[in-house]
């Protein structure tokens, strides 16, 4: 769930910055604790353990095939 909120978060603070003239043509870094959600996100297959995931936590698996934000680790 704060994969989804911080991915809208952050596109929609690009779209701002891009508004007001200062242009974001890097990807968006999102760092993470959570090796789990962050493997979840990253690969593109389903697994039987994540069928039952709401449909708007795929907004952030999108998101991150498209290219425009990328999740890193950090301990």
């Amino acid at each position: 769930m704060r994969f989804s909120q911080a991915t809208t978060q952050a596109i929609w603070l690009a779209k701002f910055f891009n508004k007001i003239g200062l242009p974001t043509t890097a990807l968006i870094h999102i760092y993470a604790n959570n090796i789990g959600s962050i493997t979840n996100t990253v690969d593109r297959k389903n697994h039987r353990r994540i069928k039952h995931i709401d449909i708007k936590y795929y907004f952030t698996k999108e998101h991150m095939g498209l290219g425009i934000v990328v999740f890193k680790y950090f301990k």
